[in-house]
């Protein structure tokens, strides 16, 4: 491009006539030939090149907002619109929260994405542009960035998309200025018809691949709806053909059980894509007969005792997440892909007895979950049971190494154990400590951090009464109905479980010492809830959060085998400094005690 000089001429006559001075005016000379140059690309060559976008689209924000009501089943909250225009949009934040979705910062495409397993929604800044599962929707909404913050058009938020994405029913009242959202209900306990020589019952499902078999065996099926949604969890109790059917909300399905007794010989189950019904027929052993059973329906049944199989990793979203706040820079160094945690399956632990050695301190390490209860999911299909087994067995081995330690496992594969079961195993061997590994979870992303968990009847906050909602999720498959508040009660009213809470306490604050110093962990915390697990345990007892699976790089850090030996030798040091500290008060009192027998001034 050749720039071409501006000449500006004043004469002194034009000076007194347009009465001010020329010194005045050269600031605003200078200001207009700096503007009119910088506005002009060059290129290195000389030549004119032609102009290109704007890199992002910056508004300034209208002072107007409005506060809008969110009304769920649950619980009413509030969210804030902004005004641009006159016209309301909504934050990516926002938008996250009613989807409880991950977010994540794509900045070098100027973009955010919402994902979810099995479904992800993009917002550029740059073409004002959103992308459902990878599709421009239609009709278009439009997206702002301004201040670090993404706002996307309110109407976005009532529509087919977000719906499908959220799975779940939006409404607007503009009048009472009222978000209402609703979970449509998906699965419930179905009706089941007896037929004489069968039980039947069907569930509505929109395709094949809408559930899995997590366990079949000849009087007990589980199953998983994905995407499913129930009313709470529920039980029905039955008779000795179909002794149970259990129900029970889980973070991104809903998982049926059904319990078969000796009435029935044999089920079969089967999907009717004509009618979308997924259909279970359980055969009785001793079938009244009817004119209405035929040689067919006779011979239709077949039942055949399948493995469990832990299911797939779910494909990671490709987003490149972050913090929520604001848009962080591109990471220094690549994050590795994912790779399947594989752990074995095996038979029952045997319950040890206890230990004939004074001496000698039983440590119980219990990892969490397992089996078809998988726990938690990360967002790139981490699940929970793999990481907790893997880091109680580094915990385990380091114990192991202290000859003065009995170290007992309460599973060593992928096997399911009812929670009960476990403080069961840790009282029946006489444990002197008792410790429940975990991963947390949370809807936010920016989520971080290692907590310790005492029991208690109350929660210290929400955030640690819905850790223990989601841990204490599978009791509603195991206990029969009568098992609730009241014998956490007694329990708690005795004398014996509030010496064992003040060690567990003081368990948790060792165990929290001990990981900071081991590790790069800086964040810990020592909490209170309702933990099932953690319930009858005669012993000093605590659940541990090794860290959040819904933050995608804490999800990167607990499956690496380092991150385990590290975090595992901070609460391995924990414990054993607990277990000195016991010896020493037990030290103590024997030597009161002898000075007291023998007479002697304390």
């Amino acid at each position: 491009m050749t720039i071409r000089p501006m000449f500006v001429i004043f004469s002194i006559g034009a000076e007194k006539k347009m009465n001010f001075k020329l010194e005045k005016l050269l600031p605003l000379i200078i200001f207009g030939s700096v503007c009119f140059f910088s506005s002009v690309p060059v290129h290195s060559e000389g030549t004119e090149a032609p102009l290109s976008p704007i890199p992002a689209k910056i508004y300034e924000v209208s002072p107007v907002t409005q506060n809008v009501s969110w009304v769920t089943e649950n619980s009413k909250r509030n969210i804030t619109l902004i005004h641009f225009e006159n016209r309301p949009y909504i934050s990516i934040t926002d938008l996250a929260r009613l989807s409880e979705a991950q977010l994540g910062w794509q900045a070098p495409s100027q973009q955010a994405c919402l994902s979810k397993i099995r479904s992800l929604l993009c917002f550029s800044w740059k073409d004002s542009v959103v992308f459902f599962d990878g599709k421009k929707t239609k009709p278009s909404y439009n997206v702002r960035f301004v201040d670090n913050q993404l706002f996307v058009a309110f109407d976005f938020v009532t529509s087919k998309y977000f719906e499908k994405f959220t799975r779940t029913e939006l409404a607007f009242n503009s009048e009472k200025k009222e978000l209402t959202q609703k979970i449509p209900v998906t699965l419930e306990i179905p009706p089941v018809e007896n037929r004489g020589e069968y039980y039947s019952l069907s569930l509505p499902m929109a395709s094949e691949d809408s559930y899995e078999v997590l366990k079949k065996a000849p009087n007990q099926l589980w199953l998983r709806m994905k995407g499913g949604r129930t009313a709470g969890s529920s039980i029905l109790e039955g008779d000795d053909v179909i002794q149970e059917i259990k129900i029970i909300q889980k973070r991104h399905s809903a998982d049926m059980m059904v319990k078969l007794g000796g009435g029935s010989s044999s089920y079969d189950l089967n999907f009717d894509p004509a009618s979308k019904k997924l259909n279970l027929l359980v055969r009785l052993r001793n079938p009244v007969e009817t004119p209405e059973t035929s040689k067919e329906e006779k011979s239709s049944f077949s039942q055949t005792e399948v493995p469990f199989v832990e299911p797939p990793l779910v494909s990671e979203p490709k987003v490149n997440a972050g913090p929520v706040a604001a848009i962080p820079a591109p990471p220094a160094t690549e994050i590795p892909k994912a790779v399947p945690l594989a752990i074995p399956t095996g038979k029952k632990v045997a319950i040890p007895s206890k230990s004939k050695d004074k001496n000698i301190r039983t440590v119980v390490i219990d990892a969490g979950h397992g089996g078809f209860d998988s726990g938690a999911m990360g967002v790139r299909g981490t699940l929970e049971k793999t990481i907790n087994l893997r880091v109680a067995a580094a915990v385990a081995d380091r114990l192991r190494k202290e000859k003065r330690l009995r170290v007992i496992m309460t599973r060593e594969n992928d096997l399911f154990l009812p929670l009960d079961e476990r403080t069961r195993m840790a009282n029946e061997a006489g444990a002197d400590l008792f410790v429940s590994v975990h991963c947390n979870s949370s809807v936010s992303a920016k989520h971080t951090g290692f907590e310790v968990y005492l029991l208690s009847g109350e929660a210290s906050d929400e955030a640690a009464a819905s850790v223990a909602r989601f841990e204490n999720s599978v009791v509603a498959l195991e206990s029969k109905k009568g098992d609730g508040s009241e014998k956490l009660t007694e329990l708690l009213a005795s004398m014996a479980v509030n010496n064992y809470m003040n060690d567990s306490s003081e368990l948790a604050a060792v165990i929290c010492r001990g990981v900071r110093k081991t590790s790069a962990v800086k964040q810990t915390f020592v909490k209170e809830a309702n933990f099932f697990v953690l319930r009858g345990a005669q012993m000093p007892s605590v659940l541990l959060e090794l860290d959040y699976l819904s933050n995608p790089i804490s999800e990167l850090k607990l499956r690496s085998s380092r991150f385990a030996s590290i975090v595992a030798k901070g609460i391995a040091q924990g414990v054993l400094e607990f277990a000195d500290r016991q010896r020493k008060k037990e030290e103590v009192i024997s030597a009161r005690s002898s000075q007291q027998s023998s007479g002697l001034p304390q």
